[in-house]
């Protein structure tokens, strides 16, 4: 299976772990460069650590430039864990599975803070979503999610490094079970 990976630092470099386990081919990743050590916990940089596994890493690109590479490579699979950018339709349309790896239990907490606003809300547990990606934001049919327990002394950054770890195993799971497929 070819895979396109687009991530960040931390659930990126989980996630990109799992996928060499899984020896599926990796056409590249999509990410940014940090402009300082990852904030939350001790993580390389997934741009550098890409490299450091021989996978074709973009840190910054057009999508003009990422659409010529999805016609040539054709992936089967775009997978997202944790992304700053939105993915243009055109690039959506071009391969046939997407999905998203998600830090929370949705629909519970959509958008870019989903840890921060669990903990701002007192919750008692958390967890993680593989949803595949549709037309609205984190809104499409789940596929899997792992439930995580919060507890009391848990930050932001253990959680973040918590979930990180679970998006790795569930992209193996998802993998191994052929989910993805």
């Amino acid at each position: 299976m070819k895979v396109l990976l687009c991530a960040l630092t931390g659930f990126g470099n989980k996630v990109l772990d799992a996928l060499i386990e899984s020896q599926v081919e990796i056409i590249a990743v999509l990410t940014r460069k940090e402009p300082a050590p990852f904030p939350y916990y001790l993580e390389e940089n997934l741009v550098d650590y890409a490299r450091k596994k021989g996978v074709s890493v973009f840190e910054e690109f057009s999508w003009e430039e990422i659409e010529k590479i999805v016609r040539a490579e054709k992936p089967e699979l775009l997978l997202v864990a944790t992304f700053d950018k939105i993915i243009p339709q055109v690039i959506l349309n071009l391969v046939p599975r997407k999905i998203n790896l998600h830090p929370s239990l949705l629909p519970k907490y959509k958008g870019r803070k989903p840890i921060e606003a669990a903990l701002e809300n007192h919750e008692t547990e958390t967890g993680l979503t593989a949803h595949v990606i549709s037309g609205e934001i984190e809104g499409g049919e789940i596929i899997l999610q792992k439930r995580l327990p919060i507890a009391p002394e848990d930050t932001a950054s253990v959680l973040r490094k918590k979930l990180a770890i679970e998006a790795g195993l569930m992209t193996a799971k998802l993998l191994k079970a052929k989910l993805l497929d």
